[in-house]
């Protein structure tokens, strides 16, 4: 009877890193993936091309990962976003930062971080068994002594759990640690899609009046019962048929299920800031000015210069302004009311795409049931975690694979 030092259950971000990283240091390791392949995940982020991290400072990525991001300062301060490019580097990947501190592969291929790691399990002789799913471990009060797979069998000295979240199950991540995580004790906190587009059913949006808009740098914010702004971000977004998706949206909607929950009302109203950089004030102003340098030029053609005409049309038609209009003959309520649908467009979204098809999945393992210096599991003495099995997300940005690598790399390093 074989006995690996270390099985590692889940091929994915944070299982490559695990897996790398404890053969790395001396362990025999076994790495289990029920896919035909590895990282099958890793292979679509940052649209094929791997934003693999984020270049900002421990205490800023923090706030880029909602709700439990200070469970992870202790795995930043051992594996950070600078180490783990300094990894990369290391192993000959050469490496670009774009907008946002987001860092890529010069080669703009996701295979080229996977076959980092292949070259590094060759290297270190790690075992890897595809095509093969674990159904349960072997167990007894305190601990672990094997993993009961379709395909047989495998004992080890520990275990480590990266089998991902329950979003895009086409690529593997269909729950499958939960189920293993409760065999032995650990509780699973409440399953929701997050960095996953809105639904909506504004009229405009079913009409599809702005489908296919993309907007930069706008602000969108998330409004409670009363009206207050409860979360917002600046970033871009994208109308579609069903509602709006792009960065900003898809932050935001990692907050939608606790507002849902806060007001008890599924319906939840967004603000659209298309022009943060003014306020609405200072939108006025400069309406004035041109109305007194331009008094007979179109109110659509003063509004171009700072936004789409698609959107302009759509803004004036919807508070009954003719785009045609003279700007000369708008009257003050009327520039107050273009002001402020500038600043403050308020639509309703009642919805996100639902879990298999989010990004990240929020909720998972409790975190009060693991050790954050170490991803050992405080029930069972030879059980760790990383990755998004994990009650941890981040938002788009390369904080996601930040967190799987980080994780993982501390999991296996603190066997």
């Amino acid at each position: 009877m074989k006995q690996y030092d270390v099985i590692v259950i889940g091929g994915g971000a944070s299982g490559l890193m695990a897996a790398y990283t404890a053969a790395k240091n001396h362990n025999s390791v076994l790495l289990l993936e029920r896919n035909e392949s590895l990282g099958k995940k890793l292979l679509i982020t940052g649209g094929g091309r791997c934003n693999l991290t984020n270049n900002k400072p421990i205490d800023k990525l923090i706030e880029y990962i909602p709700g439990n991001g200070r469970f992870l300062y202790s795995s930043f301060h051992q594996f950070s976003p600078t180490e783990i490019m300094q990894f990369f580097i290391d192993e000959n990947v050469k490496l670009k930062e774009e907008d946002h501190g987001r860092i890529f592969p010069v080669s703009n291929k996701s295979q080229t971080i996977l076959h980092t790691f292949e070259q590094g399990f060759q290297r270190y002789n790690v075992t890897i068994q595809t095509n093969t799913r674990a159904t349960h471990f072997i167990h007894d009060e305190t601990t672990i002594q094997a993993i009961q797979t379709n395909n047989g069998t495998y004992y080890g000295k520990h275990f480590i759990l990266t089998t991902g979240g329950a979003s895009f199950p086409q690529t593997g991540s269909s729950g499958d640690g939960y189920t293993l995580a409760k065999q032995v004790g650990h509780t699973i906190t409440t399953l929701y899609p997050s960095e996953v587009p809105f639904t909506s059913k504004e009229d405009f949006i079913k009409h599809g009046t702005l489908q296919g808009l993309s907007m930069q740098n706008i602000e969108l914010s998330m409004l409670n019962k009363k009206g207050k702004v409860v979360k917002k971000q600046t970033h871009d977004i994208l109308f579609t048929h069903f509602g709006i998706s792009g960065p900003a949206a898809l932050r935001l909607s990692s907050h939608y299920y606790d507002q849902v929950k806060k007001d008890k009302d599924n319906i939840i109203t967004l603000s659209l800031n298309a022009l943060p950089t003014y306020t609405k004030q200072s939108i006025k102003e400069e309406l004035y000015k041109r109305k007194k340098d331009a008094p007979s030029k179109e109110i659509k053609t003063h509004l171009k210069s700072f936004l789409q005409e698609r959107y302009v049309e759509f803004l004036l038609t919807n508070i009954q302004i003719d785009p045609k209009t003279p700007i000369n003959q708008l009257n003050e309520p009327q520039m107050d009311a273009i002001a402020t649908s500038i600043t403050n467009f308020k639509f309703t979204v009642s919805g996100t795409l639902p879990l298999e098809q989010g990004f990240v999945t929020k909720g998972g393992i409790s975190i009060k049931e693991v050790d954050p210096k170490t991803m050992k599991s405080k029930l069972i003495n030879n059980l760790s975690f990383a990755g998004e099995v994990l009650d941890l997300s981040g938002y788009t940005g390369g904080y996601n694979l930040t967190i799987a690598f980080s994780t993982g790399f501390v999991a296996a390093n603190n066997l």
